[in-house]
């Protein structure tokens, strides 16, 4: 190749990521590369530290802690992708209105449901003998909502260079913590590790948006010219809620769906190829993070920007789908052999759904940009109904690798329910040309 063709290479190169289109959905795949890379070694290193009833139990709670906090949540950290851009000097408290908001939230979902844990989801009571768990719980299911809502408001204000940095430093934290708090804390040192990791990871980023980056932002002007009232962030955050639900049941969920319906074994061969193939989701959505943003800028451009956001999105997805596939086995080998054995298809199975998941969530994406909050509750809802029926009814037939098969066939089905009717239009026209 010659030397002129390598400098219009670059050239087009530079041009490319620096569209912060791109840029910011680059960083932010990062992210999901380094955080997948990161868990895969904390999770390798947990199933030689713990056994995996031990590990089941704490991968049910961390499920049960996040579950909880998306709930509590309120969906605000979509608002706050939604809205941030143009909030301008708003912006500062509006951030700490939701923090506030959504702890007293988590405070009384995160008591409410440990209330009921000896009716809903006996297999978990045992961590009850651990003395400092519940409170800690609590605790920690306000802290996971906050450590959500500061990547919302860095992606919001184009410093998803940030986000990898800040994830990274959280898996480091928690991998060196995992050590000493197996002797420390034999039945939740899993737990612990995790949320601790999450507690110091808030402190620090807080007090860098707080102190600089957000005055920073609020300085600037703001260059959209869509006009924001009260009502207009009740109405989406409302609705987008009711969707966001449907979501965080479809979810976080299903860890704590399989340790009732198969055991606390069962559910440690399942969360770590949940845990893997979840890193393809993150692809998807931390592109369409930035599509949001972008897009909130100009709103004109939602159709061409979901468009080249596609292209991107299949452009990383499909090799990397392809390298599971042939891959899932060795990967769940180096874990242990057990794993491999009981988690090997589902892996396979949660991987393939990441294509048509694909074209869910940018459909997604340009109905946030929209505000066509009605069409995103019920493409949420319909995910929902088809994967919890359909993993009830294959999970004591299957075991784990049901929840594969539902997740498949309910993003299938869905993806065609969304596109069926304009491709069957392009195919038509085609036709009859």
């Amino acid at each position: 190749m010659s030397r002129l063709n390598l400098a219009g290479l670059s050239q087009n190169l530079r041009e490319h990521i620096g569209n912060p289109l791109y840029r910011n959905g680059y960083f932010l795949v990062l992210n999901a590369v380094a955080t997948s890379g990161l868990g895969l070694i904390y999770w390798w290193v947990v199933a030689r530290l713990y056994p995996p009833h031990i590990v089941g139990l704490n991968s049910a709670a961390l499920s049960a802690m996040q579950f909880l906090s998306g709930i509590a949540q309120l969906s605000l950290n979509n608002v706050l992708i939604r809205f941030t851009p143009i909030l301008g000097r708003r912006l500062g408290k509006f951030v700490i209105l939701i923090y506030v908001v959504s702890s007293f939230a988590a405070l009384i979902i995160s008591v409410v449901f440990w209330w009921l844990v000896p009716v809903t989801s006996p297999g978990m009571v045992e961590l009850n003998t651990a003395a400092s768990f519940l409170p800690w719980f609590i605790f920690s299911t306000i802290i996971w909502g906050i450590f959500a809502f500061q990547d919302s408001v860095l992606i919001g204000m184009r410093e998803s260079r940030v986000v990898p940095i800040e994830n990274s430093a959280f898996g480091i934290m928690k991998l060196v913590m995992l050590i000493p708090f197996a002797a420390l804390f034999p039945l939740v040192g899993i737990y612990y590790s995790w949320t601790v990791s999450a507690f110091l990871t808030v402190i620090l980023i807080n007090l860098y948006l707080f102190l600089s980056r957000i005055p920073k932002h609020a300085a600037q002007p703001i260059v959209s010219q869509e006009v924001i009232h009260r009502r207009d962030l009740i109405k989406f955050a409302s609705g987008d809620y009711v969707g966001s639900l449907f979501y965080t049941f479809s979810t976080l969920l299903m860890p704590v769906i399989v340790i009732s319906v198969l055991g606390a074994t069962e559910t440690a061969y399942f969360f770590l190829p949940w845990t893997i193939a979840s890193s393809l989701f993150l692809v998807t959505n931390n592109m369409v993070s930035s599509l949001i943003v972008e897009a909130s800028r100009d709103l004109a451009k939602v159709d061409s920007y979901a468009l080249n956001i596609a292209k991107n999105v299949l452009k990383i997805l499909v090799p990397a789908v392809i390298a599971i596939l042939l891959l899932a086995s060795f990967i769940l080998n180096l874990i242990d052999k057990n794993y491999a054995t009981e988690g090997t298809i589902l892996l396979q199975l949660l991987a393939l759904s990441a294509i048509p998941n694909a074209f869910i969530i940018i459909h997604i994406g340009i109905t946030r940009v929209r505000k066509q909050i009605r069409s995103m509750i019920l493409i949420r809802a319909l995910v929902f109904v088809l994967l919890i029926s359909t993993s009830f009814y294959l999970l004591p037939r299957l075991g784990v690798t049901g929840i594969g098969a539902a997740w498949l066939l309910t993003n299938i089905i869905v993806a065609l329910f969304i596109h069926l009717p304009s491709l069957s239009k392009r195919i038509l026209g085609f036709i009859r040309q």
